[in-house]
């Protein structure tokens, strides 16, 4: 188990499930992950474009979608809790602009994890920008960015709000600059869910034109991710559910038209892969039944820590 998994099953047993009952409690949590050789998290990564502008924001018809098996994985642990940790994926299976692509896995990448789970060293591997095999969307590092969540330096509480800002070599790609704004907006006895605001700002790049033969020069990319929600196993230190939305925004130059302002706006969704039906299922019905799952689960919790709280209030009660 994580230092992580641990730090927080200790305040769930002291005032975690009491916190409804309680809520002028506060304590402040200092995080860090503990990473152990072997662990490892099977994820299916599955993103749609939900819109696309060009110029100043005049709206494109475009669709795109990529699904496919993400796996991270820690294959060493070195001086000061720094992970080798290594990114791997399925076959893609996506769509774009109505022409559909299927491409064996990517190229492992491997990235130095520290233990408060910022990317700090690239390793072996390089990352691919090519959108259009990929459904208009950067996989490799939304892959990264939902499968890892970067904690505070500092001790913090529930609902507390901090900034980490930092820059990534990205294996292939460059320098990626990402700030992310953050807070812990639950804890259960083997997770933490964190609410997070994101933005990288990737090198310049290039990748097939969708809208005809050769290539696009992406210029001043940013990638930027709201309200994201990322549940943390902490068993393993790797987020084991992510939901959000994203926008890509950049100038386009695709040949012969000059530098355009574009924007890609999807969302995307990363659940545990040994969930086969629900991976399986059409985007709009797995949507719903994510929600259905996450309202369950949240109802479960709910009871159960009123419950634990009503039993230990009982034995206080007895014991005065």
């Amino acid at each position: 188990m994580s230092r992580l998994g641990a730090v927080l099953v200790v305040f769930g047993l002291l005032g975690g499930s009491a916190m409804g009952l309680c809520a002028g409690l506060h304590m402040d949590m200092q995080l860090g992950y503990e990473f152990e050789v072997g662990a490892m998290v099977q994820n299916h990564l599955a993103a749609k474009i939900e819109g696309l502008e060009m110029g100043g924001g005049l709206p494109v018809a475009a669709t795109g979608s990529v699904n496919a098996d993400v796996a991270l994985e820690v294959l060493a642990v070195g001086e000061e809790d720094v992970a080798t940790v290594q990114m791997s994926f399925g076959q893609l299976t996506s769509e774009f602009m109505g022409e559909e692509s299927v491409k064996d896995g990517l190229e492992p990448v491997q990235l130095e994890i520290d233990a408060l789970g910022r990317a700090v060293a690239a390793g072996d591997g390089e990352m691919e920008f090519d959108l259009l095999a990929s459904g208009g969307i950067p996989i490799q590092l939304l892959g990264l960015l939902a499968g890892v969540a970067e904690l505070p330096a500092e001790a913090i509480g529930l609902g507390e709000e901090w900034v980490a800002s930092s820059e990534v070599e990205a294996p292939g790609v460059g320098i990626v600059a990402i700030t992310t704004t953050s807070h812990i907006e639950g804890i259960g006895v083997d997770t933490l869910t964190i609410k997070s605001s994101i933005e990288a700002k990737l090198p310049d790049f290039t990748t097939g034109n969708p809208m005809g033969a050769g290539e696009i020069t992406v210029k001043e990319p940013v990638l930027t991710f709201e309200e994201m929600t990322r549940t943390v196993d902490m068993r393993t230190g790797f987020v084991a559910e992510a939901d959000g939305s994203m926008v890509l925004s950049c100038l386009a130059n695709m040949g012969g038209m000059g530098d355009m302002p574009l924007k890609v706006l999807s969302s995307f969704s990363l659940r545990p892969v040994e969930d086969e039906q629900q991976a399986a299922l059409p985007w709009e019905d797995r949507q719903e039944t994510s929600a259905a799952t996450t309202a369950k689960r949240l109802a479960e919790t709910a009871i159960t820590q009123f419950e634990t709280a009503m039993s230990r209030l009982a034995r206080l009660w007895q014991q005065r």
